[in-house]
């Protein structure tokens, strides 16, 4: 064994190297078995853009009353409103394939004040219009359409659409190459300080990809960008 295998029996060794793209070594020496092993984790990221919008705009019609009001009334609203949000999807040019209405929902729910008295009825007629397209760019303009719905008297409840990247088993071998030759370059510069020389693999594992918004820890739909990631752990061995 080397001077190197000597002095550093069974202590761990952290290369930083974090500022190339990819993680620090640790190195395990095992004077016993006369095997020298590096660990390391290898980094690839990318950054892509989204390719599919999901979006969900619920609706209601409600009436608070000691007794029940005209229901076809409820529906009626109901129906008006999802009438105009299908308008303004149409008017952006999507295609009846992306878009689906869910049934009219029909609920009654008793108001009780905090001693559990009873207050009045709550009569709805609910539903939503959900939309999944690869046009982004039409769903974005279609939200800012939308917004425009309650000054006109349509009480939708608003939310934006989510964007999602669903493209990711087109970019996972070339991500994990990239992972994986990052991990070796770790290696070769550890092995490098050290005097000795990087082998083959003894094993290999593969982190979960990661994908989230571009500049966000945890946000995941809200940005049209998105940080793609993947860490790769494999142990290498070394030779003298």
């Amino acid at each position: 064994m080397s001077n190197f295998g000597l002095s550093a029996l069974g202590v761990c060794l952290a290369a930083g190297l974090t500022a190339a793209g990819y993680f620090g070594s640790q190195t395990i020496v095992n004077g016993h078995k006369a095997v020298n092993l590096a660990t390391v984790k290898g980094l690839a990221e990318r950054i892509v853009p989204a390719d599919t919008a999901n979006w969900s705009i619920s609706y209601a019609a409600s009436l608070r009353a000691d007794t029940p009001p005209s229901t076809e009334a409820l529906f009626r609203d109901a129906e008006a409103q999802r009438n105009a949000i299908l308008k303004v999807l149409r008017d952006a040019g999507f295609a009846d394939a992306e878009i689906t209405a869910t049934p009219l929902r029909y609920r009654v729910s008793e108001n009780r004040d905090y001693e559990g008295v009873y207050q009045d009825t709550t009569y709805s007629v609910s539903g939503a219009v959900r939309l999944r397209t690869q046009q982004l760019d039409k769903a974005e303009a279609a939200y800012f359409a939308m917004s425009d719905l309650p000054r006109q008297g349509v009480p939708i409840e608003l939310t934006p659409p989510e964007y999602l990247f669903n493209s990711l088993n087109d970019i996972k071998p070339d991500m994990l190459r990239e992972a994986t030759e990052n991990a070796r370059i770790a290696a070769d510069e550890f092995a490098k300080d050290a005097g000795i020389a990087v082998g083959g693999i003894q094993r290999a594992a593969q982190g979960g990809f990661s994908v989230r918004d571009r500049g966000s820890e945890h946000s995941e739909t809200e940005s049209r960008e998105k940080l793609v990631r993947v860490v790769t752990t494999i142990t290498f061995y070394l030779e003298n």
